[in-house]
């Protein structure tokens, strides 16, 4: 089966550029603000046109734009402008900054997982099988059914069994993380 985790019920906070979304934090006890999380998905706007990324030395980033547009900036680094449903992976210690006002998409996540993140869309019915040890959807399209149940634009979708069936027509980030 899966589990909904609904972004109409998930905890959301000001920070100082806007708001951010959390819709996952493992292990579950762990808190963002204690740094004493494995990983954490979540969703945010940046409401400003130019913004600070949070340092977060023991972390690996990875952000891709729901809506908008954004120049991401990594001091001494690279820079690179992201439309919709583009991906950047960067390191959390790296000096990061941005133009531009977006909802965004995060997933933080130590050196102990490594993650495949991608961006999909379902052309004929598919079983996706989950090869890691966590396997998360999150649902672009603004209301669909999986398996007989109503998702939303947004929500995430925790995939606890083998596989799951995904109708034609689905839009989803595919986030796997596998211990190492």
């Amino acid at each position: 089966m899966f589990k909904i985790h609904r972004f109409q019920d998930a905890v959301t906070i000001t920070w100082s550029g806007g708001k951010t979304t959390e819709l996952f934090i493992y292990p579950k006890n762990s808190l963002f603000s204690k740094r004493n999380f494995d990983f954490r998905i979540s969703s945010a706007t940046i409401d400003v046109e130019n913004s600070d990324f949070t340092s977060l030395p023991h972390y690996n980033r990875l952000l891709a734009i729901l809506e908008g547009k954004l120049e991401i900036i990594h001091e001494g680094k690279y820079s690179k402008l992201l439309q919709q449903f583009d991906i950047d992976e960067f390191h959390g210690s790296w000096n990061t900054s941005s133009i531009g006002k977006v909802r965004d998409f995060n997933v933080i996540y130590s050196d102990q997982f490594e993650v495949k993140f991608l961006y999909r869309t379902v052309q004929e019915n598919i079983n996706l099988s989950k090869t890691g040890k966590f396997l998360f959807l999150l649902i672009l399209n603004e209301s669909t059914k999986i398996e007989g149940f109503g998702v939303n634009q947004y929500d995430l979708i925790e995939v606890d069994v083998h596989s799951i069936n995904l109708p034609v027509g689905l839009s989803f980030f595919q986030i796997e993380l596998t211990e190492i």
